[in-house]
């Protein structure tokens, strides 16, 4: 005879199994743990197509971003060489500015002197 405790919600009952009962509640009990089993490769079955799936979004997302960040660091550096060119452009011009500048300055003088000159005839 073998006696067990089962312990419930309000209270501890003792019931006692006989020997047949035992085994009859093991070979119960193998049957309930095969179709856990079972479940369990089920289970562990779609968890791995699940994370197979995820892994490939994964990749997809990843290639998908890493294309996307290429595309945009080639556009940025046309428009660093647009900008470069654009810079050269302004330099040029500002040096021509320049030298206008002092041409001007000089023929500023230049007849500031000689207007000088005449008042002073």
């Amino acid at each position: 005879m073998l006696c067990v405790r089962i312990k419930t919600r309000r209270k501890v009952a003792k019931k006692e199994f006989t020997a047949t009962q035992v085994m009859a509640l093991q070979e119960e009990n193998r049957g309930h743990i095969k179709i856990i089993g079972e479940q369990l490769g089920s289970i562990q079955e779609k968890l791995s197509e699940h994370d197979k799936r995820f892994t490939d979004l994964e990749d997809k997302l990843t290639n998908k971003m890493d294309r996307g960040f290429a595309r945009l660091e080639n556009k940025f550096n046309k428009l660093d060489i647009k900008v470069d060119k654009l810079d050269t452009r302004v330099n040029k011009l500002d040096m021509k500015l320049d030298k206008y500048c002092q041409k001007n300055e000089t023929e500023h003088s230049d007849f500031q002197h000689r207007l000088q000159a005449a008042e002073l005839k």
